[in-house]
């Protein structure tokens, strides 16, 4: 399974190298999508250690620590131990790979799931009904965050034009 996950790494680098005929076809796209003045791959982790935004020093190192408790409290243990590291590991390995774009909210996607629902109330949803209201708020909860998240990132209005 190693050397299978290791060497999917290596597939779309190939697949880019052979359509195009240039061997480093998958890095010059990379590097495309970088600002001219930029060197190397700005993550979040390295942005956050050059110097971010006060409101990104605040929030990143508060944001890993509820990860943390979230992941490692008694009832999370309902996920078992394969969940429980992926929800751990795997938003780490957004921060140190991915750079700070909106295509986070997406990326960070595949560690939402293991959230819903909490362990804690998971447990205690046992009737028919009761999984149909709990289905119904983690619906309602998901559109609501949708709608937020497409007006605030893709909506032109003049207040979207005044943000700094």
């Amino acid at each position: 399974m190693t050397v299978t996950t290791a060497a999917s790494f290596l597939v779309w680098p190939a697949v880019a190298a052979i359509v195009t005929g240039q061997g480093d076809a998958y890095f010059a796209t990379q590097r495309a999508w970088l600002p001219d003045n930029v060197h190397g791959w700005p993550s979040w982790i390295l942005v956050l250690v050059r110097g971010g935004t006060p409101a990104l020093i605040v929030v990143m190192p508060v944001a890993i620590a509820a990860l943390v408790f979230l992941v490692l409290r008694r009832p999370a243990k309902a996920w078992g131990p394969e969940l429980r590291v992926w929800a751990l590991v795997y938003p780490m390995y957004l921060l140190g790979s991915t750079t700070p774009t909106t295509s986070i909210f997406r990326y960070a996607m595949l560690s939402v799931v293991p959230w819903w629902p909490i362990p804690e109330v998971a447990t205690h949803v046992r009737s028919r009904r009761d999984r149909w209201a709990l289905a119904t708020l983690v619906c309602v909860v998901g559109i609501f965050v949708q709608v937020a998240w497409m007006r605030w990132f893709f909506v032109i209005s003049p207040a979207a034009i005044e943000r700094p």
